[in-house]
């Protein structure tokens, strides 16, 4: 059982007090009954010199002490041994109880030395026990001289048990003075000890808050000594600490946002190749579930990507590769060694999708290219036509009659390509600003219809249209929105197979007008439908100038929804079709206070209709 800290000064503190009454009681006894002791002998030799005096002034002493002399020592045996007396071999003196003692005092030797004392004009004490009384006594022997010669020895004996009883009586006090200073010493003891446990107790509590995350717990200081200033020192270590695991603590919230909100993977391995750790960007670059791996054979990324994790883990050298996944994702892994105290404890790879990148970087390439052949091929042709003229190959007549109206169609067609690159140019950088009003829809796709109408009767195909009864006017520039269904509806008539309809129309939903735009022509691949507002991003390469387009259609149309604030997107199945859909803000109404409606969520039109 562990003794707490309490008990131990407790017991610390009662044994020492103990001990030190227990010593001192006992010095004390020992030194008062030396001390008692020596009282008594020096009363016991004042009495015997003045019964010296007494005996040496009488004229017919003959070693018996007068009654008067015994008077004067009442409680005091008293008796006279001569040199022969004391000296003879064990020793009996012939009066009174001196006879039955002095047999027992013989033995010792001690006769001798008190001769020796005796002779030099000394006294002797000693003590033995008195046969008579039954107890011991103190005897003092003094030299009894007349004339200068030493003629016997007087030895006085009283009982001690007056002596003791006086000193068990001092004893018995100095016990009980000391049980009361015990006591008393306790109280403090205890008093004490619980001064010193309690704040100590308390910082042992709070030490233990502390590890459970409790830091508002404070030690009350009740005292300025040592323990007061370490309650003071550990309420300043628990603000301390409270400050720094704060730090760290928002150090590491702040760490885990930026690694669950980079856009770039991060996988973390140990040397096992168990996955360690893993953000939801890695998750959504491979397609994984978090759930399903455990270690990096799980993830499924293919031997090579497999090695260079492991050659990282042996050389701890940096390691980069760009592989193409199975779905066709182009994906670059960049994988750095973990080292703690150059020691390899693992690997973590930032995984980069560069798909998009990739597709852009293409695009960007076709952008090019295209641009280049746009421009290429006109002035190539406007080029021809005018060397054939210059070197006289054809006459001036057949130039005026067949050539120059060919070079002024080239001529066209690169302003058009122009003024269209510069308009979407500045529709993306946001310089520049429509004049918006009130546009009704279906005067706008009458117009256009009407437009289109010698390409309709060319392609042999019918536009239909599916508005709803009464639709409200849209808040929007009708030039670019005459744009925009020119674009849609010259695709849809150009996409679509002679004799099929093309269908427009629109509804109200959450707000806005959604307007469609339906043909029945040979439809999109899912994989080009991301790209199609891309610039001059073209689907079927082979029809990709009929028509005289640009390239630029759907990329301006885009650019025109967006800046009415709607959106537009597109759906399609391979031989069924394609449908174009678009939103636009309904024109404010005086009853809703001229705010305009939040844009919807994108909903597709119902197939069929």
């Amino acid at each position: 059982m562990r003794k707490s800290l309490f008990t131990k000064l407790l017991f610390s503190h009662l044994l020492v007090i103990t001990i030190s009454y227990f010593v001192l009681g006992f010095s004390l006894s020992l030194l008062f009954s030396r001390y008692y002791f020596s009282l008594q002998e020096k009363e016991l030799v004042k009495r015997g010199e003045n019964l010296i005096n007494i005996l040496t002034q009488t004229s017919d002493f003959h070693f018996e002490i007068p009654e008067i002399a015994r008077r004067f020592v009442q409680g005091i045996s008293i008796t006279v041994v001569s040199k022969e007396e004391l000296l003879q071999e064990r020793p009996l003196p012939p009066r009174g109880f001196m006879r039955r003692m002095w047999g027992r005092v013989a033995e010792t030797g001690l006769p001798q030395t008190i001769w020796e004392k005796i002779q030099k004009g000394e006294y002797i004490s000693w003590q033995n026990f008195h046969p008579v009384l039954r107890q011991d006594v103190l005897s003092v022997a003094l030299p009894l001289e007349r004339k200068g010669q030493t003629l016997a020895a007087l030895i006085l004996s009283v009982p001690l048990t007056n002596i003791e009883t006086t000193i068990k009586t001092v004893e018995y006090f100095l016990l009980f003075s000391s049980l009361i200073s015990l006591s008393l010493s306790l109280l403090v003891a205890f008093l004490s000890s619980s001064s010193l446990a309690r704040p100590l107790k308390r910082m042992s509590e709070i030490a233990r808050q502390l590890a459970r995350g409790n830091f508002q717990e404070k030690i009350k200081i009740e005292t300025q000594d040592e323990v007061g200033q370490l309650a003071q020192d550990f309420n300043i270590l628990s603000e301390t600490l409270e400050e720094t695991i704060g730090k760290l603590r928002e150090e590491k919230e702040r760490t885990e946002n930026i690694f669950l909100h980079m856009s770039e993977g991060v996988l973390a391995i140990d040397r096992s190749k168990h996955i360690v750790s893993m953000n939801p960007a890695l998750q959504r670059t491979l397609s994984i579930e978090k759930e399903e791996v455990s270690t990096l054979r799980d993830l499924h990324l293919g031997e090579e990507i497999e090695k260079l994790f492991e050659e990282v883990l042996q050389t701890g050298q940096e390691k980069e590769k760009e592989v193409v996944l199975a779905e066709g994702k182009n994906i670059v892994f960049h994988i750095t060694p973990l080292q703690e105290k150059e020691a390899i404890k693992g690997a973590v790879a930032v995984v980069q999708d560069i798909t998009a990148l990739r597709k852009v970087d293409q695009l960007r390439r076709e952008f090019i290219a295209n641009v280049s052949h746009e421009l290429r091929t006109p002035l190539t042709s406007i080029q021809g036509f005018l060397e054939a003229a210059i070197d006289q190959v054809i006459s001036l007549e057949e130039f005026k009659e067949k050539y120059l109206p060919l070079i002024h169609g080239e001529t066209l067609r690169l302003s058009r390509l122009i003024h269209d690159l510069l308009d979407l140019s500045l529709m993306e950088s946001g310089k520049i600003r429509w004049e918006m009003e009130s546009v009704i829809i279906s005067q706008v796709v009458h117009r256009v219809i009407t437009k289109l109408s010698p390409l309709l009767s060319a392609r042999q195909i019918e536009v239909q249209e599916e508005f709803e009864h009464d639709l409200p006017p849209v808040l929007g520039n009708e030039d670019r929105l005459e744009q925009v269904f020119t674009n849609l509806l010259h695709n849809a008539i150009l996409f679509s197979s002679p004799g099929s309809p093309v269908t427009v129309g629109g509804r109200i939903q959450e707000g806005h007008l959604l307007l469609f735009v339906r043909d029945q022509g040979s439809g999109i691949p899912s994989q080009d439908l991301p790209y199609i507002f891309e610039r001059f991003y073209r689907v079927d390469k082979s029809r990709s100038r009929e028509g005289g387009g640009t390239g630029l259609g759907l990329a301006i149309t885009k650019q025109i929804i967006e800046h009415h604030g709607g959106r537009i997107w597109a759906e399609s199945e391979l031989n069924r079709g394609t449908t174009f859909f678009f939103t636009l803000p309904i024109f404010p109404s005086p009853q809703s206070g001229g705010e305009v409606a939040p844009e919807p969520k994108p909903a597709p039109h119902p197939k069929g209709q």
